[in-house]
């Protein structure tokens, strides 16, 4: 990992047009900025965490590249996995969904933002976003509301929210 001191641009260089404040790279390193990085500790459970969105990239990388569909996904099931990631941007696009907007900018973006989300708001994702979040735990073999791990937290998930 290399941390910047604040938001850099494709040129890893900062200045006034910078728009960076995380990238990760598929053969490279994570690269975050230090201003980012404490406002995401400063405020979890707002859904915007920048270490758990470039740590997601990574398992998208793992696999074909940066397509949406994490090495997580038992290839089998990978064309159901598109077809709700392909549902849940566009309920992201019709301000129907908890995630924030840029979960709708391409499926690896969504794949990002689903696991700021699934983390850092576990309950309001589990209510809202039902069939997202039993998959999240399935992949992540992690119930986040409880902490409950393996194969507890794989048949745990078709339970009632527990909050």
């Amino acid at each position: 990992m290399l941390f910047y001191p604040d938001r850099f641009d494709e040129t890893y260089h900062g200045n006034i047009t910078a728009r960076y404040d995380g990238m990760a790279h598929q053969q490279g390193p994570v690269i975050l900025t230090v201003a980012a990085v404490r406002r995401s500790w400063e405020h979890p459970g707002d859904g915007n965490n920048v270490v758990l969105h470039e740590l997601a990239h990574l398992f998208d990388f793992d696999n074909e590249g940066a397509d949406g569909v994490p090495s997580l996904v038992d290839p089998g099931s990978a064309p159901d996995w598109q077809a709700l990631v392909r549902e849940e941007m566009r309920r992201i696009r019709q301000g129907r969904s908890l995630l924030r907007p840029y979960g709708a900018e391409a499926p690896s973006e969504f794949f990002a933002v689903a696991v700021e989300h699934f983390f850092e708001q576990p309950a309001p994702m589990a209510r809202q976003h039902g069939e997202l979040f039993r998959a999240l735990v399935s992949f992540f073999r992690i119930d986040p509301r409880t902490g409950t791990t393996g194969d507890a937290a794989v048949g745990a998930e078709m339970q009632p929210d527990p909050t």
